[in-house]
């Protein structure tokens, strides 16, 4: 009898062949149970963590983008009004510029969103402080509903911008 390692010595040679050759036929089969598992849990995987993960990053983003659009509306609306002749034109002109910012991020300025107040009346008084205030909500990816100004989901962004009016200013 010849040994073969891994094998009992008493077997006769023929029974330790097929024995072996039986184990690396499961392990073969074994093997081919298990091809494509590995692609199949990754893209499982993938669903479950990436796609969340994927949504939370353009919800920040377009959040982050409102921020941005709101900060120079209000900065533009404010300079506009404090360059404008009188304050009539003035609040036509901060309107006008606090929507082209708005457009420029991709949305929309509706009326109430825009606030300007200022310590005296007429607002363009040399030497005092505008104050121009823009509140929106902007809707969450997948969550704007039917109508964009009442989002189904949204998160609310404010921004406040302050301008001197210039103390060498002409009133007339």
């Amino acid at each position: 009898m010849i040994g073969v390692p891994g094998c009992s010595p008493g077997l006769p040679l023929v029974a330790t062949r097929a024995r072996v050759a039986t184990r690396a036929r499961l392990r073969r089969d074994s093997a081919r149970a298990d091809d494509g598992n590995a692609i199949v849990e990754f893209l499982i995987l993938a669903m479950v963590l990436l796609l969340p993960l994927v949504y939370a990053v353009l919800a920040v983003l377009r959040v982050q983008d409102a921020g941005y659009a709101a900060a120079q509306a209000a900065r533009e609306a404010a300079r506009a009004y404090t360059t404008a002749p009188d304050d009539s034109s003035g609040r036509e002109r901060a309107v006008a510029a606090a929507d082209v910012a708005m457009r420029d991020h991709g949305l929309i300025l509706d009326p109430g969103q825009l606030s300007i107040a200022c310590t005296q009346q007429p607002c363009l008084t040399p030497g005092q402080t505008l104050w121009v205030r823009i509140d929106l909500v902007v809707a969450l990816p997948l969550a704007s509903g039917d109508d964009p100004s009442h989002p189904l989901a949204g998160v609310a962004v404010h921004a406040r911008h302050a301008e001197l009016v210039d103390r060498y200013r002409g009133t007339g």
